[in-house]
């Protein structure tokens, strides 16, 4: 029994933790009714092979022991952790690895309930395992050492060199990213311990107390000692890491070093003997290209308390700091970035903390002693906010004389960098508000130079990349000229990005929109601010700065939200001016709108989230208004400006609803936006349908979910079902049914078949039908039935799939075997004139003797079929075209197949109806596509029954396939189309 549950929990994750609480009352039941010796005879040798043995999968030892061996250990049996170490280790099947691994882990289990003390065998197989190489091993060596019952108890000398092996691993190169976040939250723990190991060393409390005689010398020396051996660990710890801070380590063992220093310094500090960090290392970091290890680097510095070695005094500050300022005059972003957060570091350690007047200007004459005490840092603060204006005023003043020249250093973009660098860090909050103001309104003035100088290069109004007009591109030249025009794109959309980051920051960090006395100069700026966002989100065509616009805007926008009542009005103003020019023309369409969606996107999510969000109600209902109105007008005379107001409503809508922030929101809006978008389809304009595509796409993916498995066109399990669906957009079934009848007719736009089916076919099987039989589904199927034998290959697929969703699933047999029975009598063969159709009559049913009486033919017996299919009985009769009735006689009674179609006459008598129609002419063209319709809608059927209604696989489905391969075996060399007999196949 054991073992058999140990074996499922290896087949399937889920059973992991249902065997484990079998197992534990299992065992506890066995405990209560059988001797100790047996008890452990019965229970150890599973339990070990689970553990230890090399045919069990890695995954289910790490559960048997992290599950399974915690509720074995707390059964009231005395010995079992000690015995199962012992089993363990005398496990001889296995390789030696997995056996200190085993070791270890049931180790880690005891200790944590306090079950287990080291043994010199365990603590063989605890080095062994750290010194693998083994990662995962690794991680639960130091568990086992944290899993300490006392936190206060001292670490013995083995677990210290197991500890300092461990982490030398953990920086070691080619460690996966998720085992060095494994081995972070197993040291979070270890040092937790350290840290209270080690004060109760220093006051003798906790364990020391407990176990020694607190005054007596050799407690005082043990002590010592142990404060000693804690302070040198935690120094080679340090250094070790520190080592690894260099240009030629990997990125992964930097961002590992880093954060191992982080939790040290931030844990203990320099008390404990940790060496002070230089600046050289950080300085390293900061220059990495991945912004990871450059975010990492920066956080440790900013937490350290003590003064960094080689960055001490205003001296090294400013020697430092002449030294960054090369960098932010590089046009790449890299560089830019070392530059910024060196100045980052300088400006808290020095101006914020110290109150050190220097500018970026002449740094070097204000070199001077630090001061003993903190001193009130405003002015400071100001004079180094000025002189980095000061630059961003002389970039404007060289862009305006020669901009191209001007993007060879980067334009604005270093100093603006560095000023939203220290924005983010509240450097404003020092500042009174008369300074604020100063600062502020010179700051968006600079800015909108900025903008207007960068948006040369990325607006659509101008030639992009007229600043290079001066270089003509020929033949010799075009690699120089196509250099400069991307160095020209780069410089601008990065300092346009950096001036919205200033912005947003401005507005966040500082009380410009506080208070109710704010009211003057500081609504000026806002306005200003605002039209900034207006200009760069209206005329540019680059997405990145589209989108970094979006971001900041939302974050001003929150910020005004929040403010008082003159200013928490101004996003709705700002939304309402945007769409006014917009639709009266002076917005782009290209990029699918992108500038005007990403504007109006920023302003509706900056909404309370708890509010009922009525911008964004005022919006969907203009945009529903616009699109109605160029439904209405499509024969206007100005056709240009009236397709360009549709596309805007399309690809506003677009962009909110594939925004997940906004989905809960607008869900009350789907049926309408299909509605809308659909009958979009059907515009002369390709700009207009171009955009209903991309909107309906976002519609399917946020109202239904992924659109499918790949190549299945089937929506996964977790999506929606067609009631579901239907009736949380009350009305939408019936338009969606009208649209397809007329798109379906012979004089219908069939191309607005394909997103209508798309739609249908990605539903699920619904949980719970209609009972109420307020929504019929099933008036769906004759028109996808006419769908699935379209000319088109694509719709006849798409229609096929779409039946599933629509139909009970009780219904899906009966459903099946009416397809299939015309199918019959599709695979004809001409032999005679008048011609006769070769009919088969199957039954399903049980019974030794079947027959069937067909009205005016008479009895005809049905014969078994061999093999698996042996109950099923069936016949062929040539019949005349017309309508026959039949009736199955089984044992001498008289019935019908309840698995087949049937009619009632006069009330009482109920009798099959088979209609034989005229054979058409062979190679008809309609023929094959009507036959492969129908098989792909019976292939779609059967596959949806074996992967959503798994349970309800009964006899009348398992006919049901019978019947399909009766007809492949009795027509498929009738059938000359080798897709079709391949899609039988399928079935």
């Amino acid at each position: 029994l054991q073992s058999d549950l140990l074996a499922a929990a290896a087949r399937l994750q889920a059973l992991v933790k249902p065997a484990s609480t079998f197992l534990s009352r299992f065992w506890q039941s066995l405990a209560e009714s059988t001797e100790i010796s047996e008890y452990f005879s019965l229970t150890l040798p599973p339990l070990t092979a689970a553990l230890v043995s090399p045919d069990i999968p890695d995954a289910l030892r790490e559960n048997v022991a992290n599950l399974i061996v915690p509720e074995f250990f707390s059964t009231p049996v005395a010995d079992s952790a000690t015995r199962l170490v012992q089993a363990c280790i005398d496990f001889d099947a296995t390789t030696p690895e997995l056996r200190d691994l085993a070791v270890v882990r049931v180790f880690a289990a005891g200790r944590k309930k306090g079950l287990l003390e080291e043994t010199s065998e365990v603590v063989q197989c605890l080095e062994r395992s750290a010194e693998s190489g083994n990662f995962a091993a690794g991680v639960i060596v130091l568990e086992a050492i944290a899993n300490c019952p006392s936190t206060t108890q001292p670490l013995s000398e083995h677990e210290q060199r197991i500890i300092y092996k461990s982490v030398r691993c953990f920086v070691a190169p080619g460690v996966p990213p998720h085992e060095r976040s494994q081995f972070r939250h197993g040291m979070a723990k270890l040092l937790i311990r350290l840290k209270e190991s080690l004060r109760a060393a220093l006051t003798g409390g906790g364990w020391w107390d407990k176990n020694r005689e607190k005054d007596a010398p050799e407690t005082i020396d043990a002590r010592q000692k142990y404060e000693g051996q804690i302070s040198d660990l935690l120094e080679r710890f340090a250094s070790h890491c520190l080592r690894v801070l260099n240009p030629c380590s990997a990125f992964g063992r930097k961002i590992a070093a880093l954060h191992f220093l982080d939790s040290i310094y931030t844990t203990f500090g320099s008390d404990q003997g940790l060496p002070r960090i230089s600046i050289q290392p950080m300085m390293t970091c900061f220059a990495e290209t991945w912004d990871t290890t450059r975010a990492a680097a920066f956080t440790f510095v900013m937490k350290l308390r003590e003064p960094i070695l080689g960055l001490e005094t205003v001296a090294d500050a400013s020697l430092l700091m002449q030294r960054s300022l090369p960098y932010l005059l590089s046009p790449k972003l890299r560089d830019c970035d070392f530059g910024a957060l060196t100045l980052r570091l300088i400006f808290h350690k020095f101006v914020m903390e110290y109150g050190w007047s220097a500018g970026l200007n002449e740094p070097s004459k204000h070199v001077s002693e630090v001061p003993d005490e903190r001193t009130d840092p405003p002015a400071a603060v100001q004079l180094f906010l000025n002189s980095l204006l000061d630059r961003v005023e002389e970039s404007c003043v060289a862009g305006k004389s020669d901009f191209s020249k001007a993007c060879q250093n980067g334009f604005s973009h270093g100093y603006l960098l560095v000023l939203r660098y220290i924005l983010e860090d509240s450097a404003l909050s020092v500042l009174d508000g008369p300074a604020i103001l100063t600062v502020a309104r010179r700051l968006v003035f600079l800015i909108q130079g900025v903008v207007g100088l960068c948006l040369k290069g990325i607006a659509y109004k101008e030639p992009n990349l007229n600043a290079s007009e001066s270089y003509e591109e020929t033949e010799e030249n075009a690699e120089f000229v196509s250099e400069e025009k991307q160095r020209l794109i780069t410089s601008s959309f990065l300092s346009v990005k950096e001036a919205l980051g200033v912005l947003a920051m401005l507005v966040k960090n500082s009380s410009l929109v506080d208070g109710v006395d704010s009211m003057g100069a500081s609504k000026e700026i806002v306005y200003s601010i605002g039209s900034i966002f207006d200009e760069v989100l209206r005329n540019s065509r680059h997405t990145g700065v589209t989108e970094k616009a979006s971001e900041h805007l939302e974050v001003v926008c929150e910020k005004l939200h929040k403010s008082g009542s003159s200013y928490n009005i101004l996003p709705g103003r700002w939304m309402e001016s945007m769409l006014e020019n917009a639709f009266g023309g002076d917005v782009y369409v290209l990029r699918r709108s992108s500038g005007l969606s990403f504007y109006l996107l920023a302003i509706l999510k900056s909404e309370d989230k708890l509010s009922s969000k009525p911008l964004l109600h005022r919006i969907v209902a203009f945009l529903f208004e616009k699109l109605c109105q160029g439904d209405c007008s499509e024969q206007a005379a100005d056709f240009e400006r009236l397709a360009t107001r549709t596309s805007h409503s399309l690809n506003i809508l677009r962009v909110l609803f594939r925004d997940s922030t906004l989905a809960r929101s607008l869900s009350k809006f789907l049926g309408q936006a299909i509605v809308l978008t659909v009958q979009a389809f059907s515009s002369e304009s390709w700009l207009v349908r171009n955009s209903a595509n991309l909107l309906f796409s976002a519609l399917l993916r946020r109202g239904i979910g992924a659109l499918g498995e790949a190549g299945s066109g089937m929506s996964s399990n977790s999506g929606t079902g067609a009631y579901e669906f239907f009736s949380s957009q009350p009305g939408l079934d019936i338009f969606i049914l009208s649209e397809l009848q007329k798109c379906s007719s012979p004089s219908g736009r069939r191309q607005n078949l394909v997103p209508l089916l798309c739609l249908l076919s990605s539903l699920t099987p619904s949980v719970r039908m209609d009972e109420a039989g307020q929504m019929n589904l099933e008036l769906f199927l004759p028109v996808l039935k006419t769908c699935a034998r379209s000319p088109d290959d694509h719709i006849r697929k798409l229609a096929g799939r779409s039946f599933l969703p629509l139909l009970d699933v009780s219904e899906i047999p009966r459903f099946i075997l009416n397809t299939l029975e015309p199918l019959q009598r599709c695979f004809v063969k001409e032999t005679s004139d008048p011609p006769e159709a070769d009919v088969c009559f199957i039954w399903l049913g049980t019974g030794s003797r079947v027959a069937v009486r067909i009205e005016g033919t008479g009895d005809i017996e049905l014969s078994a079929l061999s093999g698996s299919c042996s109950r099923v009985r069936q016949a062929r009769v040539h019949l005349l075209p017309g309508a026959h009735e039949y009736r199955y006689i089984v044992d001498g009674q008289l019935t019908v197949d309840e698995n087949q179609p049937w009619i009632s006459k006069g009330g009482v008598l109920r009798v099959h109806v088979c209609h034989v129609e005229e054979s058409p002419p062979l190679g008809a063209p309609l023929t094959q596509n009507r036959i492969h319709g129908d098989l792909l809608t019976v292939n779609a059927l059967l596959g949806g029954l074996l992967r959503f209604h798994q349970s309800t696989l009964n006899t009348s489905l398992g006919d049901a396939i019978a019947a399909v391969l009766i007809t492949l075996n009795i027509n498929a060399h009738y059938n000359p189309c080798s897709v079709t007999r391949a899609t039988l196949l399928d079935c």
